[in-house]
């Protein structure tokens, strides 16, 4: 018998013997077996998702991003001009003048934290697609 089992029968048992009020019992009982005591039923499967945080184009939040989905905003861009002295340099090794294409671009993409993640810093700028 597990100590919730345990508790649960004292607990009724007092109720019994009128050492303890029912709807006072009746609450306890609620939270005992609706709480932490659930985690002796869970496998090491189990997961908990206790946040979540998104950048999209043109928004920097979750709410922002669906208020633009709801309201048809379109966040296909020409590339960003800021952007562009970035990689010029690059796209000019392959080609005499860089072409860019129209996409969905983040903004302040030189903040990503990479060690945050565990990437190394080399990763999330191979993410970054270069078309010729």
């Amino acid at each position: 018998m597990s100590n919730i089992d345990l508790l649960n029968a004292e607990i009724l048992e007092s109720v019994k013997a009128n050492r303890l009020d029912q709807k006072l019992a009746l609450k306890i009982l609620h939270q005992l077996n609706s709480g932490p005591a659930e985690a002796e039923n869970r496998t090491a499967d189990d997961i908990a998702i206790i946040g979540i945080a998104c950048r999209f184009p043109f928004a920097d939040t979750l709410e922002e991003y669906w208020d633009n989905l709801l309201n048809g905003i379109n966040g296909i861009t020409d590339f960003p001009l800021k952007r562009r002295k970035d990689i010029d340099p690059l796209l000019r090794k392959v080609m005499e003048t860089p072409v860019y294409g129209k996409g969905s671009y983040l903004e302040e993409v030189d903040s990503f934290d990479a060690e945050y993640f565990r990437l190394s810093p080399r990763k999330p700028s191979s993410w970054t697609r270069i078309s010729a």
